[in-house]
């Protein structure tokens, strides 16, 4: 039993035979503030009374029936009560007599209650409860009283709080995990944890005496402690179970779930059905560290080795291990991005794989390429690995179409038609140097001569000779670099570069952007808050950080057979610098009219997906497509994984243009794929996030 069941069931107090009885305490029952008790009233017996039927939670105006019984002892000699308002003397209610007791008003004692005969086992009495706004009522109760001077008195105060005529109305506010297993506050596949659960009461009366029995449907998850207790719960007022629910998630759970949670509750006022929700975790393992090389075409239907619109082609696929452990069990799949291509024969089996290897698949993948696709271009993939180690993915390319060689430097003849300056008042790095990459020695660099550091406060531009494109061309190269980024923020830059064209011979530039996107952005404060000394805006994409001799591309296909130079444009700020920015074996390739392959005319498209600003982005970008005719289309985002993490538009769309914000919040830093579906058709593109 629970202590404030005793406003319902018996109260017991017992005295002691030879304590000396007060002399002058106040009131006849001991309430306060009336007049000291007349010796007239005392008896002279002992035992123990218990008294029921006086309320914890009384309805304003309503009658309750009291009765006070001997339990041991002496029959009642005698005893007086009296009821008031809080722990003053003002009256609460009204007293009335009935078995045994009648009413008093004595020596300015008024509102009393009293034996109305003596040696009684038991005598009842009526209290009317005061009007609403009274507030707490104490009933006051003198039995077995002595003398003035010797003999025992036994006092007894008991509490009723007001309530109204209505019910508590009982609700589960919150669901808590207490002392899980590695202390997140989440219930989680194989973990142990404890739940406190807040329950409300908007109700207008007071909830007491409160129980509940906790259970759930739920195969995942097993209850090893499913009673608890609530303390009183007023209107208006929550409260928490007063020992946890205790339970286990099974360690098989799949993904995340959604649990049912059944809560009995009995209280004085009724039993209550309460329901509830606990989501239980899928710990998703930490993906594996992946990568791959490009495929190589096995065999194609024309044999020349590339793949090209229309033809069927076997491929392999070289996977790397990033990671620190060895991969067994590999397995993979691959899964095609654009409506152009599909996958006829999609999984391979690779060998096992140590750290920081590579293995080729042991069959070969096969592909078919639509008709439709563009003439030259790269088709992204993506390999879609699991392991005994867990799962990943890596983005894989295939080139399409035969590339033929515009213009190519290695740079070892020289470098005839460069030139090299810096804006005003700024300083120059730049110079030949033999810190080669694939050809024996030289190459360019931003920085020392040799070993060393560049200087601050650069803006210094490298400049090609003229190159004349051909249509479907590309720029691409090798570089390296060693610049300076936040420390609080490695994905921005304070130096780095940036790669710009120009199609008037160098009076003006724009920068374009990789195929990888740019890894960085260049920041626009300082750690200290100040405006940064780099002579680019903050924000601007850029290569920076730590960069290993790795390859880069630029696609030039929007642009046609037009002449332009390439500048590689370079900045640092006045504080620390590192090695600087090495290139070296650049190539410009494009498509000729006489290959076979010709480069279509304009094809008219009812579906354009226009690139995205900015690229990078943070933390937003803009989305724009453009439709020859209404119909309906679907906007959404994947990861590299291919899986759909948000649905952008769907929806009656009318011809024309359309745009939206992408906004970041909630994504994580990387790359993404934007993919739009109308009129029969798809379009994909590549947009990478920083933050």
């Amino acid at each position: 039993m629970r202590g404030s069941i005793g406003w319902a069931l018996a109260l017991l107090l017992a005295w002691a035979g030879q304590a000396g009885a007060r002399a002058n305490y106040t009131g006849y029952s001991g309430a306060p503030g009336r007049l000291t008790c007349a010796n007239s009233c005392h008896g002279s017996s002992n035992g123990t009374v218990s008294v029921t039927g006086f309320p914890a939670l009384y309805t304003p105006g309503t009658p309750y029936t009291i009765t006070v019984a001997r339990t041991s002892g002496s029959n009642l000699r005698n005893f007086n009560g009296s009821c008031r308002l809080g722990q003053g003397s003002s009256n609460a209610g009204v007293l009335s007599g009935g078995q045994g007791t009648s009413t008093y008003n004595v020596n300015g004692e008024t509102n009393g209650i009293h034996c109305s005969s003596g040696n009684l086992v038991s005598c009842i009495f009526t209290w009317t409860a005061p009007a609403q706004g009274a507030g707490t009522a104490r009933l006051y109760i003198g039995a077995y009283q002595g003398s003035s001077d010797n003999g025992q008195t036994t006092e007894l105060t008991l509490v009723s709080e007001e309530g109204s005529a209505g019910e508590p109305a009982l609700a589960i506010s919150q669901v808590s995990v207490l002392n899980d297993d590695d202390g997140d506050g989440l219930a989680e596949g194989g973990e142990s944890a404890a739940l406190r659960l807040s329950v409300e009461n908007s109700g207008t009366s007071r909830a007491s005496d409160i129980t509940g029995v906790l259970t759930t449907d739920s195969p995942w998850v097993q209850f090893t402690a499913t009673e608890s207790d609530w303390p009183n719960i007023s209107a208006g007022q929550s409260a928490e179970n007063e020992t946890d629910f205790l339970l286990f998630v099974d360690p098989a759970l799949p993904q995340d779930t959604v649990v049912p949670l059944s809560l009995l509750l009995n209280t004085d006022q009724g039993p209550f059905t309460l329901e509830a929700e606990l989501v239980v975790h899928w710990e998703t393992p930490e993906p594996l560290d992946l990568g791959a090389s490009d495929a190589v075409v096995l065999s194609d239907d024309d044999g020349d080795g590339v793949l090209e619109p229309g033809e069927i082609c076997t491929l392999n696929v070289t996977l790397l291990n990033h990671g620190s452990q060895t991969l067994s069990g590999l397995s993979a799949q691959l899964e095609a991005v654009t409506p152009w291509l599909e996958v006829l024969v999609s999984g391979a089996d690779f060998p096992d794989l140590p750290p920081l290897n590579s293995a080729q698949a042991l069959t070969a993948f096969s592909l078919h390429l639509s008709e439709d696709a563009l003439p030259l271009y790269d088709e992204v993939l993506v390999l879609q690995v699991s392991s005994d180690q867990g799962s990943g993915a890596a983005v894989v390319s295939v080139p399409v179409g035969a590339r033929q060689e515009i213009w190519a430097t290695d740079l070892e003849a020289g470098a005839d038609g460069w030139s090299h300056s810096a804006a005003a008042g700024w300083n120059d790095d730049w110079r030949l140097t033999e810190a080669g990459f694939g050809s024996p020695s030289t190459a360019w660099k931003c920085g020392a001569a040799g070993v060393g550091t560049y200087q601050d406060h650069q803006d210094a531009w490298l400049v090609t000779p003229p190159v004349t494109l051909l249509p479907w061309s590309r720029l691409e190269f090798q570089h390296s670099m060693s610049a300076e980024v936040s420390g609080a923020y490695p994905d921005s830059a304070y130096d780095g570069g940036v790669v710009e064209i120009s199609l008037d011979d160098g009076d003006s530039w724009e920068q374009i952007t990789p195929l990888s996107d740019y890894p960085n952005a260049f920041r626009h404060l300082t750690g200290a808050g100040n405006p940064t000394t780099h002579p680019f805006p903050g924000g601007t994409p850029c290569f920076s950080g730590s960069i290993g001799w790795e390859p880069v591309s630029f696609d030039l296909q929007a642009l046609g057979a037009v002449p332009v130079r390439f500048r590689f444009h370079f900045g640092s700020d006045d504080g620390t610098a590192l090695d600087g920015w090495i290139i070296d074996d650049l190539r410009v390739y494009g498509l000729f009219e006489d290959t076979g392959l010709a480069a279509p005319a304009e094809r008219p498209a009812a579906l354009s997906l226009l690139p995205s600003q900015p690229n990078p982005f943070n933390p937003g970008t803009r989305l724009a497509w453009e439709m020859d005719r209404a119909g309906s289309a679907r906007l959404e985002l994947f990861n590299l994984r291919g899986q759909c993490v948000r649905q952008l538009a769907q929806g009656e769309f009318s011809a024309g243009r359309h745009e939206l914000q992408l906004d970041g919040a909630g994504l994580a830093t990387g790359a993404y794929w934007v993919r739009v579906e109308a009129l029969g058709e798809q379009r994909v593109q590549r947009v990478l996030l920083l933050k």
